[in-house]
């Protein structure tokens, strides 16, 4: 496998678990905040290598990469992979992301559809026609990942999903963070 990938993948996953990072002076993780984590790093993990390893794919691909990737991590030996941990049924893999803070999950986490992580979309009538964005699931999901492969003091560098981003979303990414 691709060294660029693993590093993907953990350079993901890293980000993902950023915000349960304690620094020195600050409090440890209380009980429930370490439960929490504990519940969702599978989840975590199988997101992050499905936007390293997966992310390459076009829409052609995703399809048959949705299958493989369900075909074997349900014939692998994770037996100890929760039930709740794998992507819901519905769609492809592709089409969900782990709510990690827990606000659109009644505060436990779990899987949404990238449409729902964003207030619905309503046109400013005085902004110039060439600065609308309408947030689309892949506007959503590649501002979601740029934003935590961009963010923090990590080295990564996002391949391939940035190049397909319209100069105008680009810009947005960079003017405001995403």
């Amino acid at each position: 496998m691709n060294n660029n990938l693993v590093a993907s993948c953990f350079g993901l996953m890293d980000s993902l678990v950023r915000p349960f990072v304690r620094g020195e002076g600050q409090d440890p993780l209380t009980a429930d905040e370490q439960h929490r984590l504990a519940a969702m790093l599978p989840s975590l993990m199988l997101f992050s290598v499905v936007w390293s390893v997966g992310a390459s794919c076009d829409k052609a691909g995703r399809p048959l990469f949705d299958e493989w990737f369900r075909k074997h991590v349900a014939e692998s030996e994770l037996a100890v992979l929760p039930s709740d941990a794998m992507f819901p049924e519905d769609g492809t893999v592709y089409d969900w992301v782990y709510d990690i803070k827990g606000e659109l999950t009644e505060g436990k986490g779990g899987w949404v559809g990238w449409m729902a992580t964003v207030p619905e979309f309503r046109c400013d009538p005085d902004r110039p026609f060439a600065e609308i964005i309408v947030p689309t699931a892949d506007t959503v999901r590649y501002t979601y990942l740029v934003d935590r492969w961009g963010g923090g003091d990590s080295d990564n560098r996002v391949r391939g999903a940035w190049r397909t981003r319209s100069n105008v979303q680009q810009q947005d990414c960079l003017s405001v963070g995403g």
